[in-house]
């Protein structure tokens, strides 16, 4: 295999981000180049996450006992809608959405959080994992590792014997959807490969805690999945397969531009600068001129 001076680093969604289209990675990965624009939606998934996140974190300890947990992961939820909101300047969004949220976690930690027995292991948790050539993974990044696995899990949990892997999803979500999105969104599947690896035999699979829009608690469900060790050996080695490519080409950009037909991407699909790409010529000036033009472009 061919190996790099610096070992890549992976996340789930910068491995699909290469798989679909080289331009896009590299211009967000490599170049760093992000549009300003914060979507209302990634807002407020993330002040919803960081509700949970305080609530789940603080569940049996002393603080909750002494302050009320509802009014708590409230204010967590509120300060995040108004720290991104000033950034985004999208006043009126925000408070419709603020009140759609303050609704639904009071529906959930009523009829479902506080009603909750499994033992929370961890939030929030942060890894990095090192894959060797041969499939191999080890905990610690070391001159054996080929590519680096990283990642953030929304929650741990202990039901019994066996871990599992938490997402909280903040979007409507019913069996058919839950079904079709472990096929096509591998994110998953992916953070398995941390479970199966830190927790062995123990290892119990992932669940959706999913939270919908509208603040009825029988439409909040949580959904479970256990993927089998050969689907996790195959998730090993499209992380394998991504690195190998990414050595391969990263010194030859020409070549990063190689699309994935299936996808409709925005940025290979502006003609000029994929053409300026492949060719070799000044694209990056042309992305910094038309980067708003091409974050406008329908796609996907």
């Amino acid at each position: 295999m061919v190996m790099s001076q610096n070992i890549l680093t992976l996340s789930p969604s910068r491995k699909k981000s290469f798989q679909r289209c080289r331009l896009k990675h590299y211009i967000h990965y490599l170049l760093r180049k992000r549009t300003a624009k914060i979507e209302p939606k990634f807002m407020y998934g993330t002040a919803i996450h960081e509700a949970l996140s305080r609530f789940y974190t603080h569940k049996d300890s002393d603080l909750y006992k002494q302050i009320n947990p509802l009014e708590d992961i409230i204010k967590t939820f509120k300060l995040h809608m108004i720290t991104e909101g000033l950034e985004a300047n999208l006043s009126h969004e925000i408070q419709a959405m603020t009140t759609q949220g303050i609704a639904i976690l009071k529906d959930y930690y009523q009829n479902v959080a506080i009603k909750d027995t499994f033992q929370v292991i961890s939030t929030e948790v942060s890894f990095s994992l090192g894959i060797q050539a041969d499939g191999i993974i080890s905990d610690r990044v070391n001159s054996d590792s080929f590519v680096v696995f990283s990642g953030k899990i929304d929650m741990i949990i202990k039901i019994g014997e066996l871990y599992y892997i938490v997402d909280h999803k903040t979007t409507e979500m019913d069996e058919y959807d839950f079904e079709y999105h472990t096929i096509t969104d591998t994110q998953l599947l992916d953070y398995s490969i941390y479970g199966r690896h830190t927790y062995k035999d123990n290892f119990g699979g992932v669940i959706f805690n999913v939270l919908c829009h509208l603040p009825r608690s029988e439409w909040m469900q949580r959904f479970y999945w256990k993927y089998t060790d050969q689907e996790i050996d195959y998730a090993i080695s499209t992380y394998l397969d991504v690195a190998q490519e990414y050595y391969t080409f990263e010194n030859m950009p020409h070549q990063m531009t190689k699309r994935n037909e299936q996808y409709d991407c925005r940025y290979c699909g502006d003609q000029d600068a994929s053409l300026l790409y492949m060719q070799g010529k000044d694209w990056k000036s042309y992305i910094d001129t038309h980067y708003e033009d091409i974050q406008r472009m329908d796609w996907e």
